[in-house]
């Protein structure tokens, strides 16, 4: 270090007195300012890797698989009860229920013949016997129907003429049943492709070829086309959205997956970008909307008084606040204090336990409080604790939108909720290599995701979508 690049200063030295320092002394002094300034860059680095050992779903976005077995889960401060654990004394319990007689397929009697106390011959029946039943799979065939297509010589012009089978047999060899079924293994229960061909021939007796499993896939997805644009339609009218997005391969390059949940139907997007543009197709009018989402910068653009910040990323902040020294940990640990503590009055507030007035007659202190060390946060000792806390006070007013609206959630548990089944799937098959699979991925999880929404059985709405979409007829509705 030269003396250009030293300031005495900076170590409290008057100028006069530093220019009557002796030369050998000025170059051990800088020597050692230098190695104190070298440790103290260490020091910061070696904090930096700490807290990145230190990270997991709950002080971070990290989805909970990434979690290594040493995490544990935090511990609820509900008091022990000091009973054990399983079924209690009283406890009424669970059991399996009979289904009615006339579900049975077969009944079968057994009668004592003789009294097992004094051996006399008994006769008769019991007009309230006890009832044992058992559930068994029905021996599997493949039901084959065989479409004989005649050729006829006509006896007056001699020449053949075929006859023509129905345009809704001709679309395929493989029924309306089958074909849902196969789409809904692959997109409900994750399995490959080869994984449906094996089990479709160790189960169901059934030889497929991988050409004909992705036939179907195609043919789903086309008939998938008109429901996703009703749930496009619902999700873009619904007055509360929540919005999410998570990484997703596409075509050897990065993608994002994202997601829209409303009241009744979920949506999925898979787009080449995370920018502001596609949450604005997605969402599309939101003056008289209220979005929630993470503080991410492509919702920057929605006006706050209807732009609720998820509470559950913020607590996460706030833990991550915690495993830094000195006062960016003080200030974590009241932020997550003030921050659940209202939570858990909302929660009470939903449950019926305390009354709307007396949960706005708190909000005014707990307001106070998560900003009095937010601000705190602003001038202590961490930078990135001062940049975050910076950033959430400039979106302070998108903290509290929630208590305005009665059917707005605080956080965004739900979206995180509905791309669990989509982020384990794309571990599994990672990701699509065309955009026909984009295309695929995209409709048939909004469709069965939106059949959740509605309470309908996915393999049935499949299934009558295939049909309908075979026969020219009106395709099923997923809304009423």
């Amino acid at each position: 270090m030269s003396e250009k690049t030293f300031s005495p200063s900076e170590l409290n030295i008057p100028e006069a007195d530093w220019e009557q320092t002796p030369a050998s002394v000025r170059a051990v002094v800088m020597a050692l300012y230098h190695r104190v300034q070298q440790v103290d860059a260490l020091e910061k680095r070696v904090a930096e890797l700490e807290e990145q050992l230190k990270l997991n779903s709950a002080t971070s976005s990290k989805p909970p698989s990434s979690d290594g077995p040493q995490h544990k889960r935090e511990k609820t401060s509900k008091a022990p009860s000091g009973r054990k654990r399983g079924g209690q004394s009283g406890h009424k319990g669970q059991h399996r229920q009979l289904v009615p007689p006339e579900a049975v397929s077969e009944f079968i009697s057994y009668r004592p013949e003789t009294c097992a106390y004094c051996g006399v011959t008994l006769a008769g029946q019991d007009a309230n016997p006890l009832r044992w039943q058992i559930t068994e799979l029905p021996p599997v065939k493949a039901i084959v129907t065989e479409h004989q297509i005649h050729r006829l010589c006509c006896p007056s012009c001699g020449k053949t003429t075929r006859a023509q089978l129905p345009a809704h047999i001709a679309k395929s060899q493989f029924g309306d049943r089958l074909t849902a079924f196969i789409n809904l293994l692959m997109a409900q229960y994750r399995l490959s492709k080869r994984q449906v061909k094996r089990l479709l021939a160790e189960g169901f007796n059934i030889d497929i070829s991988l050409g004909g499993i992705i036939r179907r896939q195609e043919e789903m997805s086309a008939a998938l086309a008109s429901p996703v644009e009703a749930i496009t339609d619902q999700v873009r009218q619904a007055k509360v959205r929540y919005i999410d997005e998570t990484g997703w391969r596409q075509g050897h390059q990065r993608g994002f997956l994202w997601c829209v949940v409303s009241d009744k139907a979920t949506l999925f997007h898979l787009a080449r970008t995370r920018t502001r543009h596609i949450a604005r197709q997605l969402l599309s009018d939101v003056e008289d909307r209220v979005a929630v989402s993470d503080r991410f910068t492509a919702y920057d653009w929605i006006a706050h008084p209807k732009h609720q910040t998820c509470w559950a990323h913020l607590l996460r902040h706030f833990r991550r606040f915690e495993l830094r020294d000195g006062q960016s940990q003080t200030a974590g640990g009241m932020l997550l204090m003030y921050g659940e503590y209202l939570l858990h009055r909302w929660r009470q507030l939903k449950d019926g336990t305390i009354s709307r007035r007396e949960f706005q007659n708190e909000l005014p202190r707990h307001r106070e409080m998560i900003y009095k060390w937010l601000h705190f946060g602003t001038h202590c000792d961490h930078r990135r604790t001062r940049i975050s806390c910076q950033k959430i006070l400039a979106q302070y007013e998108t903290l509290f939108v929630f208590t305005r609206y009665p059917n707005v959630d605080p956080t965004n548990n739900v979206c995180e909720r509905a791309l669990r089944h989509p982020v384990i799937w794309r571990k599994l098959c990672y990701g699509n290599d065309s955009d026909a699979g984009i295309t695929y991925v995209e409709r048939i999880l909004s469709v069965l995701a939106t059949c959740r929404h509605q309470n309908l059985n996915p393999y049935d709405f499949l299934q009558r979508l295939v049909q309908a979409d075979r026969r020219a007829l009106p395709l099923p509705a997923l809304f009423s």
